[in-house]
């Protein structure tokens, strides 16, 4: 087998994928499509975020602190929160543009300070669950919350209000040193008759922290976009296996069966030119995996080898596939009924770590499945430099035999029938 004859059939089935651009267009524009999906997948981090109305009837210092409650973290990064009217508030909650609607009526503070009724009103959206049902929640701490402080302070509370709405009283006036300090020690004496349950607390509560997680562990997002690529280069080197019928059928398998060239060097060639076009589309899918999904740039070089061995394994497998059929036809029905079965096995529909573990333990022994393993190793930084050696070894060994078993194919039965 001379380089040279090699080196000319990879040219020759290079410029011939140049004449025709679309089909590797197509699995160039494989990784980009994936990542762009996968991409708003991603995109939020995958927190809930919604809307919340806001329709203050009573303009004062508590109806504001309801809202005002809704803009401190860890709420304000889960709602937006926007004052509107009653009605206005009504009409976009009846069009689903809100989680939720707060109505507080007039004199809301006033009943509030003097611990008189007050119907506080919650419109909720009956088409989202989690936000509305976190605003009710919000809401209902904030109720309690002014139940325990009217029975701490509450008449403290209500005597302050008494001064302020007083006309004669002017605000300067209200708040006297002298009654500032009657307030404090108002406060503390309620505190004193209630310290028998906080200090010493009445109930113990031992805090048991859970095992810390790995703050390396990889997302959903993360572990899908490797099987995505490998769906991409599972149709790719279906398309690439193809190629052996369009040898046959404008002769050229028939000139290199007489040519000193054999046909284990024009396959050699396919295969040296497969690997243009497969290095070409990992390096483009790593790189998007780095610049938009946080795998280290480091790793490009090894994820790149990886998946070109890969690639050509499965190329292999599926060319010999072809060659055992009778008709072209009969190719791609056989190529098909090999390649779903083993992407829906080997991770590329759905990763590993969400499949039941029965199904997991068979996927992960296809040839598919351990390459997809090997390359999530790569890429969450957990295979050392020699175990990545061996299993590019594994890969192109396999590959380089395979091929031989094609070549005796190709010049024997194949080629004569």
């Amino acid at each position: 087998m001379s380089p040279a004859f090699v080196l000319a059939a990879a040219k020759k089935d290079l410029l011939r994928r140049a004449r025709d651009p679309w089909a590797f267009l197509l699995w160039l524009g494989i990784p980009l499509l994936l990542g762009l999906l996968i991409g708003m997948m991603n995109r939020g981090g995958g927190k809930p975020r919604g809307r919340l109305l806001v329709a203050d009837g009573d303009g004062t210092f508590l109806s504001h602190a309801v809202s005002s409650a809704f803009a401190q973290k860890p709420l304000s990064e889960m709602f937006d929160v926007e004052s509107v009217d009653e009605a206005r508030g009504r009409e976009r909650m009846d069009q689903g543009d809100a989680s939720a609607l707060v109505v507080l009526p007039k004199g809301f503070g006033r009943a509030v300070l003097r611990d008189e009724p007050c119907r506080l009103e919650l419109v909720l959206n009956p088409s989202q669950r989690i936000l509305p049902a976190i605003a009710e929640e919000t809401l209902g701490v904030m109720v309690e919350a002014v139940f325990y402080a009217q029975r701490v302070a509450g008449d403290r509370l209500r005597a302050a209000f008494e001064r302020i709405a007083d006309d004669a009283g002017a605000a300067g006036e209200t708040w006297t040193e002298a009654f500032v300090a009657d307030f404090g020690v108002e406060i503390r004496r309620s505190l004193e008759r209630v310290s028998k349950y906080l200090s010493p607390p009445a109930i113990r509560v031992d805090a048991v922290q859970p095992p810390a997680e790995p703050a390396s562990k990889p997302s959903f997002v993360s572990l899908f976009f490797p099987s995505m690529i490998f769906m991409a280069f599972f149709f790719m080197a279906q398309g690439l296996s193809d190629d052996v019928w369009r040898e046959k059928a404008e002769g050229t398998l028939r000139r290199a069966i007489s040519s000193p060239g054999s046909v284990l060097g024009l396959f050699a060639g396919k295969l040296l030119a497969g690997a243009v076009l497969l290095l070409l589309v990992a390096l483009l899918a790593l790189s998007i995996g780095a610049a938009f999904f946080g795998f280290p740039w480091s790793s490009l070089p090894a994820g790149c080898l990886w998946l070109v061995g890969s690639g050509l394994l499965l190329t292999t497998i599926l060319t010999l596939v072809q060659l055992f059929a009778s008709s072209q036809r009969a190719g791609h029905l056989l190529t098909n009924t090999v390649l779903f079965p083993m992407v829906m096995l080997g991770g590329s529909f759905f990763p590993f770590e969400v499949m039941p573990a029965w199904m997991a333990s068979i996927g992960r022994k296809t040839p598919n499945g351990w390459a997809l393993e090997g390359l999530k190793s790569i890429l969450f930084a957990r295979a050392s430099a020699g175990e990545i050696g061996v299993g590019l070894l594994a890969l192109f060994l396999g590959s380089f035999l395979l091929s031989a078993v094609c070549s005796y194919r190709l010049r024997g039965a194949f080629a004569r029938a």
